[in-house]
C-alpha cells in the first residue's frame, strides 16, 4: 500500500528543513552541530551529492582532509557540474599537500565558473605555493577583479607581483588590501618587505611602526626593522628591535639569523656567533645561521672552528657559495693550502659573484693547449691586476690568449705582453639590474675554444705540479713617463721616496674600515724626517693632507695633474720611481707590487697563503700573519718596524718561502 502523498510531502519537507539547518549552522562555523544532521540526512536519502559535498567539506574543515577528499570526490563523480565541488575539493587535496591535483581542481572550477572569484583566489595561492608567478598573477589578477572588495585577494595579488619583481605595482596591491582590511598586520609585514625592496628605508620604517602598534606581538615587524629611530612607536633604537624579536618569538631561527646580522653590521663578532649558534640548533637545516657562525669565527681568528662550522654548512646548502669561500680562506689561514685551493672555486658562486653567460668551456694546463684561450675578468681592476701575476707562466705554455679586463689596463698590458689580445669587459645589466657577464658577442667575434677566471690563475701557477716562482713585478711602466716624475720628484725633495695610500676611495663601509687607517695614524709610525712622502690616494685626499700639514707640519706631495683613479699608466710609472710604498688591500698595493717596487701591506698576504711573504709578489711584505683575527690593533706599529727595518738594511724583512 502506498503511503500518502500527505506524508511524502511532509518527510520531503522535513529533510529540506533539516537540510536548511545543517547549511545554517555550517555556514555559521558551528561544525560539530552541522555533522549530526549532515549524517541523519545521508542516512536518509543516500549517497545524495550535495549532503556528500557538504559532509566532505566539513571533514576537510575538521582535519580529516583525505576523508573530506573521498566523499567530494564521489560527489563530483554523481554531479560533475557544480564548480564548488571543485573548488572545496582543490582546498581538501591542498590540506592534504597534494599541490598538483588542488591545482588541477581549482582550475577546472574556474573553468566551470568564470565568475567564481573564491576558485581564482585559491589557484592563485596554489600557484604561488608550487612557484609558479606568473599563472599566480594571472589568477589573483581575475580574483581581485571579481572581487575588488576582498583583502586577501589583493594580498594574493601583490604577493605574485612580488615574486616577478614588480615592487611599485605589488605596493599598490598591499596598499588596496591594507584599505580593506585596516584591523588586520598582514599587509603592512608585506607593504613594509616591499618598500625595502625598492630601497625606500623611509616608507619601510614607517609602516613597520604602524603594524608593530597593531600587534606588538608580531615578531616579524621587530626582526625586520632595520634598527634607527623607532621612537614614534617606541622609546627603543638600535638593536632593540631584533633582540625584542628573540623575546617575542624565541623558537624562530629566523629571528636569531636577524639578529646575528644586526651584530655582523656593527662588528661584534662574539655576539654574532652566540645568535647565530641559537639559529643553527633551533634549525639545523637551514644555512643561513651556519654562514653568520662561520664568518663571525672566522673574523675572531677560530679557523678550526669555522672550518668546521662551514662545513655542517654545506652538508646542508653544498652549492652555497658564500661559506664556501669562507672554508677556503680559513683552511688559507690555518696552512691547510690543500683544502684551501679545493674551495677556492666557491668564489664564483657567490651572492655577489656576477653570472656569467655563453662563457667558454673550462682549460686546465693538463689538457692540451687551446687553440684560443679567453681570461675572463675576475671582479675589480684591483683584483685583475692580482691575479694576471701568473700571465707570463700562462704565456709561456698558450700561444692565443685573451684577457679580459678594464680598458685602464690596456696600455700597461700590450707594454707588458705584446703578443697579448684584450677585450673590454663584457657587462650587461640582469633583468633586476645585477651586474652579468655575457660573453655571446665576444664569443661570435674572436671563436674562444676556452676560458679560465683570471682568478683561477693562482690556483694554477703558484700550487701542485704547474707551481712557479712569482716575479718581482710583471708590469712595465713607460720609459718617457718615468724620466718625467722622476724629475718632478727631485724637484719634491731627495730619496728615499715613500708613497702612501691609507683606504679605498670607494664606497667604504664598517667592514672595509677595518683594513684601513688614518693618515695621521700612518704618520704617526713612520720615520718622515728619512723619507719625502708621496700620495697614492685616489679619490681626493686633499683635505687630508692639508689637515696633516697644518696640525704637524709634515708634507705629503700631492700631483693634483694626476687623475690616481683613470691614468693608471701614469700611476704606474710614478710607483716604479719610489723606493718604498704602503698600502691597505686596494688596487694602490695591487699596481705597486705589479712594478716590482718594496711594498709593505697593512693586511695579511693575498689569499693568506704566506706569512711574511706572499706568494704572488716576492716584493711584498705583509705586516698581519695569517693566523691573525680580522681586527688587529698593531697594524701601523707592524708597518713602522717593517720601515725601520728597511732604512737599515735596504730590503722589505720578507721571509723565504
Amino acid at each position: 500500500m502506498a503511503p500518502a502523498a500527505s506524508t511524502v510531502n511532509q518527510e520531503t519537507e522535513n529533510l529540506e528543513q533539516l537540510f536548511a539547518e545543517a547549511i545554517v549552522q555550517h555556514e555559521a562555523g558551528r561544525l560539530d552541530k552541522a555533522r549530526p544532521i549532515y549524517e541523519k540526512l545521508r542516512a536518509s536519502v543516500g549517497p545524495n551529492p550535495d549532503i556528500l559535498h557538504l559532509l566532505g567539506t566539513l571533514e576537510f574543515q575538521q582535519g580529516a582532509a583525505t576523508k573530506g577528499a573521498r566523499l567530494i570526490r564521489l560527489a563530483i563523480l554523481q554531479r560533475p557540474e557544480p564548480a564548488s565541488y571543485y573548488d572545496h575539493f582543490g582546498s581538501a587535496m591542498r590540506s592534504t599537500g597534494n599541490l598538483t591535483l588542488a591545482g588541477s581542481a581549482y582550475g577546472r572550477a574556474c573553468i566551470i565558473n568564470p565568475a567564481s572569484g573564491s576558485a581564482f583566489l585559491n589557484s592563485a595561492i596554489v600557484a604561488l605555493e608550487t612557484a609558479d608567478p606568473d599563472k599566480a598573477v594571472e589568477r589573483a589578477g581575475q580574483a581581485v577583479r571579481l572581487m575588488p572588495g576582498n583583502a586577501e585577494a589583493w594580498l594574493r595579488f601583490g604577493s605574485a607581483l612580488y615574486t616577478i619583481n614588480k615592487y611599485e605595482m605589488a605596493l599598490e596591491a598591499f596598499g588596496q588590501a591594507r584599505d580593506r582590511a585596516q584591523e588586520s598586520v598582514e599587509p603592512y609585514f608585506h607593504l613594509q618587505r616591499t618598500h625595502t625592496a625598492l630601497k625606500d628605508t623611509a616608507a619601510a620604517d614607517k609602516v613597520a611602526k604602524q603594524g608593530m602598534l597593531l600587534d606588538p606581538g608580531r615578531h616579524e615587524f621587530y626582526a625586520h626593522f632595520r634598527g634607527g629611530d623607532i621612537q614614534e612607536a617606541t622609546s627603543w633604537k638600535g638593536l632593540f628591535p631584533k633582540r625584542l624579536a628573540t623575546i617575542v618569538k624565541p623558537s624562530s631561527s629566523k629571528v636569531w639569523e636577524q639578529l646575528a646580522a644586526e651584530f655582523y653590521s656593527e662588528l661584534k663578532y662574539v655576539s654574532v656567533a652566540r645568535a647565530a649558534q641559537r639559529g643553527a640548533v633551533l634549525t639545523p637545516e637551514l644555512i643561513g645561521p651556519y654562514n653568520s657562525l662561520a664568518t663571525a669565527t672566522y673574523h675572531l681568528g677560530q679557523f678550526e672552528s669555522s672550518i668546521r662550522i662551514s662545513g655542517y654548512g654545506l652538508a646542508v646548502s653544498p652549492k652555497f657559495g658564500d661559506i664556501g669561500f669562507n672554508l677556503s680562506l680559513s683552511a688559507f689561514s690555518i696552512g691547510d693550502i690543500e683544502t684551501g685551493w679545493k674551495y677556492w672555486p666557491s668564489r664564483l658562486s657567490m651572492a655577489k659573484a656576477a653570472k656569467r653567460f655563453h662563457l667558454p668551456k673550462h682549460w686546465t694546463p693538463n689538457e692540451d693547449e687551446p687553440g684560443h684561450l679567453l681570461v675572463a675578468s675576475e671582479q675589480g681592476i684591483g683584483d685583475d691586476i692580482i691575479h694576471l701575476s701568473c700571465l707570463p707562466d700562462l704565456l709561456d705554455e698558450v700561444e692565443q690568449v685573451t684577457v679580459e679586463t678594464d680598458a685602464r689596463l690596456f696600455p700597461l698590458l700590450k707594454r707588458s705582453f705584446p703578443k697579448l689580445n684584450l677585450i673590454e669587459k663584457q657587462l650587461q645589466p640582469g633583468p633586476n639590474g645585477e651586474t652579468t657577464h655575457n660573453y655571446q658577442n665576444a664569443q661570435s667575434e674572436h671563436r674562444f675554444t676556452h676560458s679560465l677566471i683570471s682568478g683561477d690563475l693562482p690556483a694554477l701557477y703558484r700550487h701542485e705540479s704547474h707551481k712557479s716562482d712569482p716575479r718581482n713585478g710583471y708590469l712595465k711602466a713607460d720609459g718617457m713617463m718615468q724620466s718625467e716624475w722622476r724629475k718632478r720628484l727631485r724637484e719634491c725633495g731627495p730619496a728615499p721616496y715613500l708613497g702612501l695610500c691609507w683606504r679605498s676611495g670607494t664606497l667604504i663601509t664598517d667592514h672595509r674600515k677595518i683594513a684601513y687607517l688614518t693618515l695621521e695614524e700612518l704618520i704617526a709610525e713612520i720615520p718622515t724626517e728619512r723619507f719625502t712622502l708621496i700620495n697614492l690616494q685616489y679619490g681626493d685626499p686633499s683635505d687630508e693632507i692639508r689637515e696633516l700639514q697644518e696640525k704637524t707640519g709634515i708634507t705629503v706631495h700631492d700631483f693634483p695633474d694626476l687623475n690616481q683613479t683613470k691614468e693608471l699608466d701614469r700611476v704606474v710609472a710614478l710607483m716604479s720611481c719610489l723606493d718604498l710604498a704602503v698600502s691597505p688591500g686596494t688596487a694602490a698595493l695591487a699596481l705597486a707590487c705589479s712594478v716590482g717596487i718594496p711594498v709593505i701591506g697593512l693586511q695579511k698576504s693575498y689569499l693568506f697563503v704566506g706569512d711574511g711573504r706572499d706568494i704572488l709578489f716576492p716584493n711584498l711584505y705583509p705586516v698581519k700573519p695569517r693566523s691573525a683575527p680580522t681586527i688587529v690593533p698593531d697594524r701601523a706599529q707592524r708597518m713602522g718596524e717593517a720601515i725601520r727595518y728597511f732604512l737599515q738594511h735596504g730590503k722589505l724583512p720578507i721571509r723565504k718561502p
